[in-house]
């Protein structure tokens, strides 16, 4: 029986980029994931917060038909619609400024990382440093929309004569470091970039541990992880 096309580079522990690794491929994976993670996210965010602002006013549901006025109640919100808006242009601000690079680096990076033939990986530690390293290079850009959201968030609390004035998550990514200069987004945000350091580091890696588990499904079938 021929062979499956990554049985070569998969009966190696070794370190051998593959076709389907390039930075072009990295990059569109990383658009892709970046977006769509970033619409779902937007999608459960919104719709969390306007529940738990209308169960600080109602009694939460008894039954299913109670669940559905509520669902229906929701939705019809001007605050659930102009909340998703928000929710969507920063979802979709992180995910192609930190997800996608974040994915593009680690594929990048840690992907020719190869193991051996039909089975798991145990020299696991090896992609460790480069999980690390993408963690720590992707953190300060978590970090910058993680204080343009707080910012523009802030803005709409001052008193009309105090304030900036942004029309948008997007208008504040640009106002911001504009008016202020960069260093103000990044001024006392060491407990941020710590946490989008972790944040990236953990998920990274279980995806790599889950990834290399479900890798019989690569190395039997031929296809492309």
């Amino acid at each position: 029986r021929r062979r499956p096309p990554y049985h070569d580079i998969n009966n190696v522990a070794s370190y051998v980029p593959t076709p389907d690794s390039t930075l072009a491929w990295n990059l569109q994976r990383g658009a892709m994931i970046g977006t769509l993670a970033g619409g779902l996210q937007a999608l459960v965010s919104n719709f969390i917060n306007t529940s738990r602002s209308v169960l600080n006013v109602y009694q939460p549901p008894q039954s299913l038909s109670q669940s559905m006025s509520m669902l229906r109640l929701i939705r019809s919100l001007d605050c659930y619609k102009q909340g998703f808006k928000v929710q969507m242009q920063f979802q979709m601000m992180y995910g192609l400024l930190t997800v996608m690079p974040r994915v593009t680096l680690y594929r990048f990076i840690d992907g020719p990382w190869q193991s051996y033939w039909g089975g798991t990986d145990i020299m696991f530690p090896k992609k460790i440093p480069g999980v690390a390293l993408v963690a720590a290079l992707t953190a300060p850009l978590g970090t910058f929309c993680e204080m343009v959201r707080r910012a523009y968030m802030a803005d709409l609390t001052f008193p009309p004569e105090l304030r900036q004035g942004y029309k948008s998550i997007l208008n504040a990514m640009w106002s911001v470091p504009k008016n202020n200069g960069l260093y103000f987004c990044y001024k006392n945000t060491f407990p941020f970039m710590a946490g989008e350091f972790f944040i990236g580091l953990v998920s990274l890696y279980s995806h790599d541990f889950f990834r290399d588990i479900m890798s019989v499904v690569h190395t039997k079938g031929g296809l492309p992880a």
